[in-house]
């Protein structure tokens, strides 16, 4: 029962982050997302069997940290109409991982202080969306291509906006998530446990 909440949290965790972007795409004035049926909850349009399922469903029965990801929610950067849109289409994402923290840890506080009597059940389910959502923000703020910390990094035009060819290579999408998953191992640890020292 804990693996199948687990999934389930993780996947609308995913899910939300990529609706973030495609309803942020969408305030701009780009209508791809919803075009596609992108911007639904039902979680069907927006999973990739490996990235969604079997391989955070691996790593969790290894007790490895939670990774996974969706379908990208599709963006046509042409159809934006502000000049800063693109940026916050590029944190919306992180930004929804986030505020779903936030909100978790706010419950959290209102039980530990008595103020909402819920069972340990819903506590539990709290915990896991903080470490999973707190997780998947990090992650994803992690400026290696192509997460979407470079995306930001990009549109405040901090380094430059030109994708470079290797990019696209499988073989640096797999050196790409290795270095990624090395540097969220190093700086996951502590930054949880002081989330949870808040409570």
């Amino acid at each position: 029962m804990e693996t199948i909440i687990f999934i389930v949290i993780l996947i609308y965790s995913i899910v939300l982050h990529e609706i973030g972007h495609g309803a942020v795409a969408y305030m701009f004035g780009d209508k791809t997302a919803k075009w596609q049926n992108r911007l639904t909850l039902n979680p069907f349009p927006h999973l990739d069997m490996v990235g969604s399922v079997i391989l955070p469903l691996f790593l969790y029965l290894a007790t490895f940290s939670p990774f996974g990801w969706a379908k990208p929610v599709p963006v046509n950067p042409y159809n934006i109409q502000a000049k800063w849109g693109m940026f916050f289409v590029s944190i919306a994402g992180i930004a929804v991982n986030f505020t779903l923290v936030l909100i978790s840890l706010l419950l959290l506080k209102l039980i530990v202080l008595g103020v909402w009597p819920a069972s340990m059940d819903v506590a539990s389910i709290l915990f896991t969306v903080i470490q999973i959502n707190l997780a998947l923000g990090l992650f994803n703020l992690i400026p290696v291509p192509p997460f979407d910390g470079m995306n930001i990094l990009r549109e405040a035009e901090l380094v430059s906006k030109k994708q470079l060819s290797f990019e696209h290579n499988p073989i640096f999408m797999i050196v790409a998530i290795i270095l990624a998953i090395y540097v969220f191992r190093v700086i996951y640890p502590p930054v949880i446990e002081f989330v949870f020292s808040l409570i």
